[in-house]
């Protein structure tokens, strides 16, 4: 490792994670907790929480997994953000159809 560069803070992960974990056991969500359906968001956030907090430990290390897991938080977020949004359509298709 190289002695010059100077070591990421970890302390914004942390804090990060924490907010995700309170938002999973939290009553308030994007979606309501309807079975399956409600659990996404919690999912997502958590997951998203998650890989950032390992991002910044594989920086802190050097790893070459760092671009992994990068792509892979980004790919969670993205995928999260399109399913969040269809659902939301879908319920404002349900909701429509029977007014």
């Amino acid at each position: 490792m190289n002695e010059n560069k100077q070591l990421p803070s970890v302390v914004g992960p942390w804090v990060i994670m924490a907010l995700c974990l309170l938002y999973g056991i939290s009553p308030v969500d994007l979606i309501p907790d309807i079975p399956i359906v409600g659990q996404i968001d919690d999912l997502i956030i958590l997951a998203s929480g998650t890989l950032n907090l390992a991002q910044r430990y594989m920086e802190r290390a050097d790893s070459s997994f760092t671009t992994i897991i990068k792509v892979t938080k980004w790919i969670v977020i993205t995928l999260g953000a399109i399913v969040i949004i269809l659902l939301a359509l879908f319920a404002v298709a349900i909701v429509s159809l029977f007014n």
